[in-house]
């Protein structure tokens, strides 16, 4: 398996869904950003994700 797959697998066992689903376009679209950049990123979309999900159940 590669890292790639790994890291996949880790995410959806982290329940981090929303980068899960943006990571395969977004290292193609991002490749020139630093990592620190890059999480910082996904993971504010996946916050705002489930921020949204937390206002439609109210």
């Amino acid at each position: 398996m590669t890292t790639y797959h790994q890291l996949l697998n880790q995410l959806d066992h982290l329940k981090l869904d929303r980068v899960r689903q943006l990571l395969p376009e977004f290292l193609d679209e991002h490749a020139d950003i630093s990592l620190v950049e890059g999480l910082h990123e996904l993971l504010s979309e996946e916050l705002r994700e489930r921020e949204a999900l937390l206002q439609e159940r109210r």
